[in-house]
């Protein structure tokens, strides 16, 4: 634009812009590309869990939780997913009676930098109290793949302890 004409910009500096431009551009196109559900089937699966972890039928929210996770890594979903499918999964898990690889799962969340909701939050602290850090610790040093692998392992055992089938 005729505005811009009173400033000088380096060769280098244009080079710069062009390339920001180029990858934020693919950065848009790349999810219009894909498949709608490629996108937005964890979503939804992270929304409806949310809702219904503490709600719904715990043999359920188990079965629901372990095949959204399972999804997640098979179709690395890794970010996308984590941050719902971790604070659901450390909930369930809560309620089959295993809150420390629930407090792990919101661990490496917070690694991570998402946010776990509140709930998620608030029943590691009722369930594990003061020592709800240490293990929150400890799943800072996973990666979302291991964390994941963990909670497919864990919610396996909460399904099979508590005798469910789907």
């Amino acid at each position: 634009p005729a505005r811009w004409t009173a400033f000088s910009v380096s060769p280098v500096a244009t080079r710069l812009g062009d390339a920001a431009l180029d990858i934020w551009t693919d950065g848009l196109e790349w999810p219009q590309s894909m498949p709608r559900d490629h996108l937005v089937e964890p979503v939804i699966d992270g929304l409806i869990l949310h809702f219904s972890v503490e709600r719904a039928g715990l043999d359920e929210v188990l079965h629901h939780c372990r095949d959204a996770v399972q999804a997640a890594l098979d179709q690395h979903y890794y970010y996308v997913g984590a941050s719902h499918l971790f604070g659901v999964a450390a909930i369930a898990l809560i309620r089959s009676g295993d809150p420390k690889t629930g407090a792990k799962l919101v661990g490496l969340m917070i690694a991570n930098g998402h946010r776990p909701r509140s709930n998620a939050s608030h029943a590691l602290t009722a369930a594990l109290g003061d020592a709800v850090d240490g293990y929150e610790a400890a799943g800072t040093l996973l990666t979302v793949s291991q964390a994941g692998r963990i909670a497919v392992t864990a919610l396996d055992a909460a399904i099979e302890r508590i005798g469910t089938s789907p």
